[in-house]
């Protein structure tokens, strides 16, 4: 049984793009509990998204959503560092002085 108001179809058509490959890096990474699924055949890929219980594709959907979520986070992370050490320091003048008149 998938969680309480989780859309069954929905949740597998979402599952079934997530086995033919990664949306963060486009690729299989090893480390992704699909990794094997993507190795398959698209009628097999179906077939195996298919026979999982409720509760594994939630697993699945829950894992993929923190994994983007980390990934997204640390792209933009590093990306805000990189462009913030090539910007040029702004120069710094010290104020006119006042004078008296």
């Amino acid at each position: 049984m998938t969680t309480p108001g989780r859309d069954a179809a929905q949740l597998r058509e979402q599952l079934i793009l997530l086995a033919a490959g990664c949306p963060h890096s486009q690729s299989n990474p090893t480390s992704c509990p699909l990794h094997d699924v993507r190795l398959l055949e698209p009628a097999a890929a179906i077939d195996w998204v298919d026979g999982l219980s409720g509760e594994q594709k939630d697993f699945l959907m829950l894992y993929h959503q923190c994994c983007l979520m980390i990934n997204w986070e640390r792209d933009w992370s590093g990306r805000f560092n990189a462009a913030k050490a090539a910007a040029a320091p702004v120069a710094r003048t010290a104020p006119p002085s006042r004078r008296k008149r």
